[in-house]
């Protein structure tokens, strides 16, 4: 949370922090709109801020994010308010689950991944599998420098590397 608040600081105000936001996961919002259908029931897995999950409660969708850190869940309520915004928010792991109810369309997930160790992404992406049809997952790449790590601890991992660690989960990748 205290990244978040960083963040929201130097972009002069909740708005513009929402704005620039919204701005770069429009493609991650336009996947998930596509396998969601036009009402789908959808869960944001990790959600932080919940932005992304704002823009798709705006629309049709029946939306809740989930976070395991509870000001997080605090911040997105607050951002929820300031929107009017349906969502809902939820204290959960995204290792369990237990708040969420099947059947979703689907469970997604943004710079959540990378956090997490080979074995630990494939049990969770199992767990998400089980509960939805369609799991979508958005990572940092090899690509990013050390100066864009946020936490310190993320894998910039290859395409190449996902795609085979994704193949050991009982999904299949599109």
């Amino acid at each position: 949370s205290r990244i978040y608040a960083d963040q929201i600081a130097q972009a002069s105000s909740l708005d513009v922090f929402i704005e620039r936001r919204i701005g770069y996961k429009k493609k991650l919002i336009d996947i998930i709109k596509k396998y969601a259908g036009p009402n789908g029931r959808i869960v944001e897995a990790g959600c932080g801020s919940g932005i992304t999950a704002y823009v798709l409660g705006l629309e049709t969708y029946e939306v809740r994010g989930i976070d395991a850190d509870p000001d997080m869940i605090d911040l997105a309520r607050s951002i929820a308010k300031k929107l009017v915004s349906p969502v809902t928010f939820a204290v959960d792991d995204i290792r369990k689950l237990a708040t969420i109810e099947s059947p979703v369309d689907v469970i997604f997930s943004n710079g959540v991944m990378e956090h997490f160790n080979d074995n630990e992404i494939i049990l969770i992406t199992n767990l998400h599998l089980s509960l939805s049809g369609t799991v979508i997952i958005s990572v940092p790449s090899d690509y990013f420098s050390d100066a864009q790590k946020i936490h310190g601890d993320e894998r910039f991992l290859s395409r190449e590397y996902w795609r085979t660690l994704m193949s050991k989960t009982g999904g299949r990748i599109i």
